[in-house]
This record gives C-alpha cells, structure tokens and sequence, in this order.
C-alpha cells in the first residue's frame, strides 16, 4: 500500500477532471482522497487535496462549502509557510466568495492573490487572477471597461503561456 502515491493520484485526477468541468466525479475522486490523507496523516497532501476539493464544490453550485474549505487551506498554508501557489489558493477562495454573493469579500481577496502572484512571480496564476478580477468587475459593478481590461490582461498571460482553459 503506497498511502502518499495514492494521494498524489487523487489529487492529478481530481484535478484533471476538474479541468474538464466533470465536477461532480472530480469532487468524488478528491474526497476520496481527503479521506486517505486522514487516514494515513498526510497534511500536505490533505491541503493540497483540499484547496483543489474547495473550489470544485464552489464551482459545482456549493460556493459556502467551498469557502469555507478553502478558507482553512489558506489559514494552514499560511501557518505552514507553504506559499506555493498560494495566490492561485487565494483567488479560489475569492472565486467562491464571489459566487456565494460576496463581492466585497472577492474583490479583497482578488486583491491579495493579486499581490502574492505579483511576489512571487506567478505569472498563470496571475492570469487566473485577472480574469477573476474582470468577473468582479462586471458582475458587482457592471463596470464593462475595467472588466474588459482585466480580461484583456488575462488573455495576454494566457497567450505568453499557452493558458488554453483562458483564451
């Protein structure tokens, strides 16, 4: 039995599926997966599972769920100092704040994920970010020039990366 191998494979399938918008299997997989991490005592594979888990739930119409997931995520990478990715974690959590109505909270949060990705150079986390930006702006403000702007930015990103999921 491989506890860590399995992990890792919960998490790049979830992910993939995830990718592919298959949200229901992806949170299935990575449950899954949470589940093992607990079993075995495997937190960094259990925050890296879970940032993945928070934002499919999020996006698979459970935006509450989702934050409140990623939330603790965010708190034990922190905690942790585990700043990989951190911006990307970061813009999630400002993506289900966003979808559970809270454009305030998103934009701040959109603002933090903004500035890590600019820190540590995260440069497709920045794309992620901008088009999360460009979604705030528009769907709090119905403000179509900063949204396209935002947009235009994350298509630029994309571009210099081959961002696909983006373009």
């Amino acid at each position: 039995d491989q506890p860590w191998s399995r992990a890792a494979a919960y998490y790049a399938l979830g992910s993939i599926l995830l990718k592919r918008r298959s949200f229901a299997e992806a949170i299935a997989v990575l449950e899954k997966g949470q589940r093992l991490c607990s079993e075995y005592l495997i937190p960094g594979w259990a925050t890296t599972t879970g940032w993945i888990l928070g934002y499919a739930y999020a996006l698979n119409g459970e935006p509450r769920r989702g934050a409140g997931l990623l939330e603790q995520v965010v708190r034990d990478s922190t905690a942790t100092r585990c700043n990989t990715r951190l911006s990307l974690r970061v813009a999630y959590l400002a993506e289900a704040e966003l979808l559970d109505g809270k454009a305030d909270r998103a934009s701040e949060l959109a603002g933090e994920a903004l500035q890590l990705a600019e820190t540590y150079g995260e440069r497709p986390a920045e794309g992620h970010v901008r088009r999360l930006l460009g979604d705030i702006a528009w769907q709090a403000n119905a403000d179509a020039a900063a949204a396209s702007a935002q947009y235009e930015r994350a298509l630029a990103i994309a571009r210099q990366h081959s961002m696909a999921p983006l373009e």
